[in-house]
């Protein structure tokens, strides 16, 4: 029950929504998005598909797979976990329980793996790190969250003195609103999700909807971040020839400057915890968690902004008929808060050639709090519909991964701990 109670905070923090005013066009919340008013969990699994337990690990948050087959499991507490096709290995390839902060939504909370793995053995774990001794909250010194590349040897262990911290000291104000996911896209760059902190820098009183940090370009919180394998800034990223442009998470502290962050890729985001890119593509799809009435996929593009604090889904902050038309980059799909919904995870576009070419090119997400997958099918018209997949309790990551039938989707589930894969009957 203390689990239960602890992760029923850790995707999703209902504070009251404050009014903020925007000129802004009202229209029906439905006009933008036809089929994500609201939406149905799935009652039972899609036929034709297996649903079975392959491990258990306690408090999964992410997962990833080396070209080799290896599973590579994330628990919030802060052990890296490899899972063989004979089984979990024994001992963590990692533990870093011990320089951790882990309450709340902090902890290790993603995992990638180089594109040129089979030559460098490169893995990259984002997590909190405990910079001052003391797992606090503002006002004063807070962890920080930062990303580290290590290298994975053969024997499933991270190699002695392989660290490199890469991207660091994003600030994590409160224990929430962390998100913290990574992932590669096709242009060989490492982009990164973080959260707004819940509560705003310097202003620690101002949280939820009053907290302006995903609006402000001077941060990296809110944001998507992009760098090269080695966490140096693409010449490309949309704010690098700015004026007053800074490194922001570098492991020496921030450049000097006035911002932006020149590693912002895009902004506006609430709690983006989990991402997913379409195989063959550098753009990334990012599920992030809303407040009190919608949850959103945004597909992301260079230098946009989504909205947050100001806009959830496709309309104004806390409201389902004041929606704005065009002042913001739309999300692709948005669905309201209902029948227990509301907190998006997941994230998972299905390969090419996967179940027979069966739901070819969707997107699979998941909702931590109602239980349930979901595909996104774009229909002929370009409208988006999500179709229920399975039952999944407590769903925090998607992944697709090998398996005897071929590849297979992967989950975990936080609840019970356990790794489960999604397959062809």
């Amino acid at each position: 029950m203390a689990a239960q109670t602890r992760l029923a905070r850790l995707m999703w923090i209902g504070a009251a929504s404050a009014a903020v005013t925007l000129s802004l066009l009202t229209i029906p919340a439905t006009a933008a998005n036809t089929s994500g008013d609201t939406i149905a969990p799935a009652n039972s699994l899609a036929k034709g598909l297996t649903d079975k337990r392959v491990a258990t690990v306690g408090s999964p948050t992410d997962l990833a797979f080396t070209p080799d087959g290896r599973a590579l499991i994330t628990t919030q507490t802060g052990q890296l976990r490899v899972l063989r096709r004979d089984g979990l290995v024994p001992s963590p390839a990692l533990d870093l329980s011990g320089r951790i902060c882990d309450d709340n939504e902090r902890g290790l909370l993603g995992v990638a793996v180089d594109p040129d793995f089979g030559a460098n053995q490169w893995i990259y774990l984002f997590w909190t790190f405990d910079k001052f001794s003391s797992c606090r909250v503002a006002p004063g010194p807070t962890p920080v969250n930062r990303v580290t590349r290590f290298r994975l040897g053969a024997r499933d262990h991270v190699a002695s003195g392989s660290a490199r911290v890469i991207v660091d000291n994003i600030p994590s104000p409160t224990a929430n609103h962390n998100a913290g996911d990574l992932a590669f896209g096709a242009d060989g760059m490492l982009y990164i999700t973080t959260g707004d902190g819940r509560c705003e820098i310097g202003a620690p009183a101002d949280c939820g909807a009053t907290n302006d940090n995903s609006r402000r370009l001077d941060l990296p919180l809110g944001k998507v971040l992009r760098v090269t394998p080695i966490g140096d800034i693409p010449a490309d990223n949309p704010y690098v020839n700015a004026v007053d442009a800074r490194r922001c998470t570098a492991p020496g502290g921030p450049d000097p400057g006035a911002g932006p962050c020149t590693e912002t890729y895009a902004s506006g985001f609430r709690n983006p915890f989990r991402m997913g890119i379409r195989p063959g593509t550098s753009t990334p799809w990012v599920n992030d968690v809303g407040q009190d009435t919608w949850e959103e996929i945004n597909k992301v593009d260079a230098g946009s902004d989504y909205g947050w604090n100001v806009r959830e889904g496709f309309c104004l902050t806390g409201s389902t008929v004041s929606c704005d038309p065009g002042t913001f980059s739309h999300p692709v799909f948005s669905y309201r808060h209902s029948n227990g919904c509301g907190s998006i995870t997941g994230g998972a576009f299905v390969p090419p050639g996967t179940w027979n070419g069966r739901f070819a090119r969707d997107y699979m997400f998941a909702d931590f709090l109602c239980g349930s997958i979901w595909r996104l099918h774009r229909g002929a018209d370009g409208s988006y519909t999500a179709k229920p997949l399975a039952p999944a309790a407590g769903p925090v990551a998607l992944t697709f991964g090998p398996s005897r039938q071929g590849r297979a989707l992967y989950y975990g589930d936080y609840f019970s701990g356990q790794i489960r894969r999604i397959t062809p009957s």
